[in-house]
């Protein structure tokens, strides 16, 4: 069977690449559950950042998922609550997918992105 797989690998570099990619659910929670208790101003950050550029008032967001392809968070701001997935390839992170070894370098390097844009977007607000 083992064989076939791999043959199915080759023969669809997408499958490969998802299936060398995935995150276990331990490992997932480890990671939201972190976010969430040491990191919770990342994760405004992400949501302030990489949301449609109406989502600047980002009171509070809680990450829900990660997988290899991105991140879930729910977000509250002034008006309403919404649900908002953030895909890697879409945060110039340099990769559409990811392995759970990435992770912590891939969301250091999106919060200093995330950090970096949202204080442009204030100092121009200000002016």
């Amino acid at each position: 069977m083992l064989i076939g797989v791999q043959r199915a690998r080759l023969d669809r570099p997408e499958i490969a690449m998802a299936a060398k990619a995935e995150f276990d659910e331990l490992t997932a929670r480890e990671i939201i559950q972190h976010m969430n208790t040491d990191h919770s101003d990342a994760v405004v950050l992400y949501a302030e950042a990489f949301g449609s550029t109406d989502q600047q008032n980002i009171q509070t967001a809680v990450m829900t998922k990660i997988d290899s392809r991105g991140i879930e968070l729910v977000c509250i701001d002034l008006e309403a609550s919404f649900d908002l997935r953030i895909d890697f390839k879409d945060t110039t992170v340099g990769s559409e997918s990811i392995e759970p070894s990435q992770a912590r370098a891939v969301l250091i390097r999106m919060a200093k992105i995330a950090r970096a844009r949202t204080e442009r977007a204030r100092t121009k607000d200000q002016k």
